[in-house]
């Protein structure tokens, strides 16, 4: 093989070789906002001890480390409303009364049906402060 054709052959490669880093690089920006796992979320430092305190404690990567301190009160907020409510006895069709617990303008939404508004109204009565936090930090 002559110098030129080596040349033009290491010159065509370079080129290839320039376009594929470029479709790589695009791949990389088109990547998924969706991680992997919850060990990819980068940020999670807070906990709910079993005590029902909210720490922070950024040493560890377990799965249950949430990623700011509202959201772990609001978990912890949820855990108390959901025991809460599977603790009323009612009858098998509670689709008429419920709690709406997060406004539907943050695309989120978690319910809890009740039996009669009574039922209902007396919840969100007394339990309107946990409602408050799940509401705020989620």
């Amino acid at each position: 093989m002559k110098k030129e054709e080596a040349l033009k052959r290491l010159d065509a490669i370079e080129k290839e070789r320039k376009e594929l880093r470029a479709i790589i690089e695009a791949s990389e920006k088109k990547a998924s906002r969706v991680p992997n796992s919850i060990k990819d979320v980068w940020g999670r430092k807070w906990w709910i001890s079993c005590f029902g305190d909210v720490l922070e404690d950024g040493s560890y990567d377990y799965p249950s480390l949430l990623s700011t301190k509202e959201r772990a009160e609001a978990v912890l907020a949820l855990i108390q409303l959901l025991e809460i409510h599977a603790a009323i006895e009612q009858r098998e069709d509670v689709s008429l009364w419920w709690e709406d617990i997060l406004s539907i303008d943050k695309n989120r939404s978690v319910n809890f049906f009740f039996e009669s508004e009574e039922t209902r109204d007396e919840f969100y009565v007394k339990h309107k402060d946990l409602i408050k936090t799940v509401k705020n930090g989620l």
